[in-house]
């Protein structure tokens, strides 16, 4: 796409820290005043990832890894980032507003500001045809690929070990399609929460980690959405085809996770409603430990809304009150 007389500009793979251009969520920037940026975000309809199973909308991850990329474009603005910038620290909160529909454009805006030690803060929000679909906050510190190497040298120490009666988690458990895309091996009840592992999968064709040498930060987030999910339907009786409706999450990213050892995952609910038809809301807290070294604190809460329920909603092109 070329610029126009609008003041948008055109956006490559590199621009939104990526390597391939299918995984580029943006199309162009147009750049305000200040740190703040707007971009409209671009539907790649046969991702092998965020669309390999059926969805009506743009998934919430798939707007959280449109914010990561608006992030990076805000703060090349602000601060002076390296040639070949990567992740190492991360903080966000966001909460999701309404449904982000496949069909009109999305347009995801970003304030950033400089912050302590070359950190960048961010106000973050995706809007579609005057709706809002997410607001948030994050905090991002950008370094040299090359320096995470001296981040990732510190052991983990052993794994936990494993709890008894561990339950494999099936695709249709986490509404995924592909075996690939499956990112817990098991899970199992813990006391209070469950636990879980997330699955070792260093050729992953969306996230790579093995290219990378650790395990990115949506590749873990990803992995608690989906516990979230299994929770509810292999441990808390939610049938198939309820729809996970995703309201707000809050994700901590302390410290890098090594490609070589396992991730463990602790999930405590502290918010569990029912109705007369089964679960309706879910709230749980989420640890995830490398050893003794954790790597993401998190919490979230989600709607559970019978398959009967979202689809009338949906067709009737309303939103799941």
């Amino acid at each position: 796409m070329a610029d126009d007389d609008d003041g948008w500009r055109a956006l490559d793979a590199q621009a939104v820290g990526v390597t391939r251009d299918g995984d580029r969520l943006l199309d162009a920037v147009q750049e305000g005043p200040g740190g703040g940026v707007a971009c409209r975000v671009r539907l790649v309809p046969r991702h092998p990832f965020f669309f390999e199973h059926e969805v009506d909308h743009l998934p919430g991850l798939y707007l959280l890894e449109a914010g990561r990329q608006v992030a990076l474009v805000a703060a090349r603005r602000r601060v002076d980032l390296p040639a070949r910038p990567a992740t190492a620290a991360c903080a966000f909160r966001v909460r999701f507003d309404g449904f982000a529909e496949k069909e009109g454009p999305v347009v995801a805006d970003a304030d950033a500001r400089p912050a302590e030690a070359g950190e960048v803060e961010l106000d973050l929000a995706a809007r579609q045809a005057g709706r809002a679909l997410l607001r948030g906050r994050a905090r991002w510190s950008f370094v040299d690929e090359a320096a995470l190497q001296d981040l990732l040298a510190s052991p983990c120490g052993p794994e936990a070990r494993a709890p008894g009666g561990r339950t494999p988690v099936p695709r249709e458990a986490v509404h995924k399609r592909l075996d690939e895309n499956v990112l817990l091996e098991w899970v199992a009840r813990a006391g209070d929460g469950f636990d879980a592992r997330v699955r070792a999968l260093p050729e992953h064709p969306y996230f790579e980690p093995g290219r990378l040498g650790r395990w990115p930060g949506l590749y873990l987030v990803e992995a608690c959405r989906q516990l979230a999910e299994a929770i509810a339907h292999l441990h808390l009786g939610t049938p198939q085809g309820d729809a996970f409706v995703l309201e707000d999450m809050t994700v901590s990213l302390p410290a890098l996770a090594r490609v070589d050892a396992a991730v463990r995952v602790v999930a405590l609910p502290h918010e569990v409603e029912r109705g007369r038809a089964g679960l309706r809301r879910l709230r749980l807290h989420f640890t995830a430990r490398q050893g003794e070294r954790v790597v993401l604190l998190g919490d979230a809460g989600a709607r559970v809304v019978p398959g009967r329920v979202y689809r009338r909603a949906r067709h009737a092109g309303r939103g799941v009150a």
